[in-house]
């Protein structure tokens, strides 16, 4: 008897950790995915916002600066998107560089959905746009919290 609890023990001790890993890595990977559609959905934002009309009551340093900063965002956004599906494993693991890297990502993305709520206010009888990206921006923290937490 105590061999077989000894053998059911280790069996589930196994899984539980092989299970884990498993959803970290799964973990990783949505999390590149939607970092990955992050990039494709700020693609829009030029015409989404009407930026050249917008930009046009801008002074031009101004107006270059904030479309270089977006452009720079599209940037990381692929770069993160590489590294997280790139390095899954090792991300995964939580590990040293790894780890500081999960915890920079999982802490800017609570405070990116933070910040849609506090300072992003939808308009009103229209929330749903505003629901879909706090849903997106506590996702993809999510992603990248569960692996430095199972």
């Amino acid at each position: 008897m105590n061999i077989e609890s000894v053998y059911f023990s280790d069996f589930s001790i196994i899984w539980i950790k092989g299970f884990e890993m498993e959803m970290n890595h799964v973990s990783v990977i949505c999390g590149g995915i939607l970092t990955l559609l992050m990039f494709v959905f700020h693609l829009t934002f030029p015409k989404l916002f009407l930026w050249r009309r917008a930009f046009q009551k801008v002074k031009e340093p101004n107006s270059r600066i904030f479309y270089t900063i977006h452009i720079a965002l599209y940037a990381l956004f692929i770069g993160l998107a590489y590294l997280s599906l790139r390095y899954s494993s090792e991300l995964a693991e939580a590990q040293g560089l790894a780890q500081g890297v999960l915890l920079v990502l999982a802490l800017f993305w609570f405070w990116r959905a933070g910040w849609q709520i506090v300072y992003f206010k939808p308009p009103a009888g229209k929330p749903l746009f505003h629901i879909i990206l706090v849903a997106w921006f506590g996702s993809l923290a999510i992603c990248y919290t569960l692996p430095l937490v199972l």
